[in-house]
């Protein structure tokens, strides 16, 4: 551990709202503490059996790594992810860390819960039209194409990085369609950072690698985007039949098919994934009406407000991969804890943490971003 993370005291923080709860922890919204003046807060805390198992310093050297970033590089993970900025300490010892809220563009209120506002994560999308449209979502193969390019060039710059994502599905994954279809990572605490975890690597059952295969590599993520591109377009939560993608595009489908294959070496890249799809963008084709995609069998899941538990569930699954991924470490792991307020953490290392009155800020555009919060329905552990 190099003692360069910023560290927060969590009597300086103020629990607004309670955003969600599971086997790793739990999520609290901060009041009056924003990142760099403009992403609200939330508060990640572990659970006991979280604190003993994770590995603290892997959690360190994420909250490390957006400042060593340049700065534009910095800035994009931080607008694209809810990335961990700083950990949290309470009476000796680190319970957690802070993280940016997700932000309102990818949220959405359905036709079907009028005046709630609910995470907007792909598992909305993974249904018959049907449904979606039942529910007062629209959208067109051209942007479903949309944002499968946006994720390919997200994936392939944080590979390029020596970020894996790992547990890549549709739980952890958010969408907006406007103005621009693009893509949010929450659970970033659960990804692999240069080889390191903050605890063993899970994956979201329906969304795993073949069997025998390292978890968290950027050979997994390709595999995994290869089950959501089929997915997107097949409308349905599993499955790995080409047939709906085709009727799009035959080269994303044969891409599709190398990207199932159970030899790693043999899955397209993510830039092979965004030239094809840049290609099947241009195509006219792409602005005509929408394919209908059929409802899938009764027995096949499917994803919506039932499917979250409770009337939480939204907020519990960010919460809970919120409370799924990152670590602590025992006081005598790091010494005791550095008593300093947000604003004092953070400002010498680029960041401002502080409260809407503070002078407190740091060198600028390297601003880490928070950690997703409010959605429930993600596996906890």
């Amino acid at each position: 551990m190099t003692g360069r993370a910023p560290h927060v005291d969590l009597d300086s923080l103020v629990k607004e709202r309670h955003l969600g709860k599971g086997g790793q922890g739990e999520v609290w919204a901060i009041k009056e503490r924003k990142i760099n003046k403009e992403w609200p807060i939330a508060y990640k805390e572990y659970s006991d059996f979280s604190l003993r198992e994770a590995d603290f310093a892997a959690l360190e050297a994420m909250v490390e790594f957006i400042p060593s970033l340049d700065a534009a590089v910095g800035r994009w993970l931080a607008e694209r992810s809810a990335w961990p900025v700083a950990i949290v300490d309470h009476a000796g010892r680190s319970r957690g860390f802070l993280m940016r809220q997700v932000p309102d563009d990818f949220t959405t209120e359905l036709a079907t819960a009028p005046g709630r506002q609910r995470i907007a994560d792909f598992q909305f999308l993974l249904n018959d039209q049907q449904y979606i449209e039942r529910i007062g979502i629209t959208i067109s193969d051209r942007q479903r194409l949309l944002l499968l390019k946006d994720l390919a060039d997200l994936l392939a710059r944080l590979h390029k990085l020596d970020v894996a994502v790992g547990d890549l599905s549709a739980k952890n994954l958010l969408f907006t369609l406007a103005p621009r279809p693009a893509c949010f990572f929450i659970d970033c605490d659960a990804m692999r950072l240069r080889g390191r975890s903050v605890l063993d690597q899970a994956e979201t059952p329906g969304w795993k690698v073949p069997d025998g295969e390292p978890l968290a590599t950027a050979e997994g993520d390709r595999y995994k985007f290869t089950l959501l591109a089929i997915r997107l377009f097949l409308g349905e939560q599993e499955g790995t039949g080409t047939a709906q993608l085709a009727q799009v595009s035959n080269e994303l489908a044969v891409l599709a098919g190398s990207g199932l294959s159970a030899d790693p070496k043999d899955r397209p890249s993510m830039q092979d994934w965004g030239g094809a799809l840049e290609r099947a963008i241009a195509d006219p084709q792409r602005d005509r009406p929408p394919r209908r995609i059929s409802a899938p069998p009764a027995d096949r899941p499917r994803a919506g407000i039932a499917d979250r538990a409770g009337g939480t569930a939204l907020l519990a699954r960010s919460a809970a991969r919120v409370a799924s991924t990152a670590s602590a470490v025992h006081a005598a792991d790091r010494g005791p804890c550095q008593d300093r307020s947000v604003a004092d953490a953070t400002a010498a290392r680029g960041f401002d943490i502080a409260g809407e009155g503070s002078r407190h800020r740091g060198g600028g555009a390297r601003d880490p971003a928070l950690h997703r919060l409010r959605h429930p329905s993600r596996r906890l552990r």
